[in-house]
């Protein structure tokens, strides 16, 4: 199964997103039969040269949003509408850059930069039968209408015939999607009956409940079952900053002890990069 991340080098935290993604490979390569591919908008650099000598494939991409996304920032006077959205929307060109490729692949696996794999996910991901995408819960273990899209199961062919109604569902909340949660949150408020912005009375949503296991958070505590783990809230490159207690409050009560334990066990792939 191919498994897809991507990265925008204009981002601020650039460095640090790209050495998540190489320890995101590095486990992959270890524990799973994941063919990795990186998304990215850039130039061909010292990551994806690497990604490429561990056998994965880089396919050089731009957010359908782009233009939209660096005239809002410009608007908002906010580098960081342009350099954050227009790495996480490319999860949404999914489809088409795949159709544009020639990959006819009807499931593919999607994840954020910030997780690592401790376990093969694929048995698991191959019997989930999903209309057109599989998400877990966010905070809450058991809530899938709070989701989150850090990990995905995709069905790329259902995606992509909601494609074009979906990419203006964006355009037309774009403002509102960039003080959120980006593109988690037109997943949230496209897909679902009656449609609405997110945060509005809830209907039915078509999404399939994920496994916690496959995006499983280290503020859930030690699971000795996760096969991916997503660092959502403080990551890795912040335990020196947890230890000094220099995060935000919001981050702090996220630093339990499965934050150290899953921290130990990133701490050890990203030593043998």
């Amino acid at each position: 199964m191919r498994w897809f991340v991507a990265l925008n080098s204009t981002c601020q935290t650039y460095e640090f997103y790209a050495h998540m993604i190489r320890v995101a490979v590095a486990s992959a390569i270890e524990e799973t039969e994941l063919s990795p591919h990186l998304l990215f908008d850039g130039s061909s650099n010292e990551l994806t040269s690497w990604f490429e000598k561990q056998g994965g494939t880089v396919l050089y991409c731009r957010s359908s949003f782009a233009e939209e996304l660096k005239t809002l920032a410009a608007q908002k006077s906010d580098r960081d509408i342009y350099t954050i959205g227009s790495g996480a929307f490319i999860r949404v060109d999914i489809p088409r850059i795949l159709a544009e490729r020639g990959i006819e692949d009807e499931y593919i696996l999607y994840t954020d930069c910030d997780v690592m794999f401790l376990q093969n996910p694929v048995p698991i991901l191959k019997q989930i039968d999903c209309r057109y995408f599989a998400v877990s819960s966010e905070h809450q273990i058991g809530n899938y209408r709070a989701m989150n899209t850090g990990v995905m199961l995709m069905n790329t062919r259902n995606l992509g015939l909601t494609l074009p109604a979906f990419s203006n569902y964006i355009r037309s909340h774009l403002e509102k999607l960039c003080t959120g949660t980006w593109d988690q949150d037109a997943y949230r408020g496209y897909y679902r009956f009656p449609r609405r912005e997110w945060g509005q009375k809830w209907g039915i949503y078509f999404w399939t409940p994920l496994p916690e296991i496959l995006n499983w958070k280290p503020y859930w505590g030690q699971n000795s079952d996760a096969a991916i783990v997503h660092f959502h809230g403080p990551k890795p490159f912040m335990q020196e900053a947890v230890a000094r207690g220099e995060i935000p409050k919001i981050y702090q009560q996220l630093t339990s002890r499965g934050y150290h334990y899953y921290c130990q066990i990133w701490n050890r792939v990203s030593s043998e990069i």
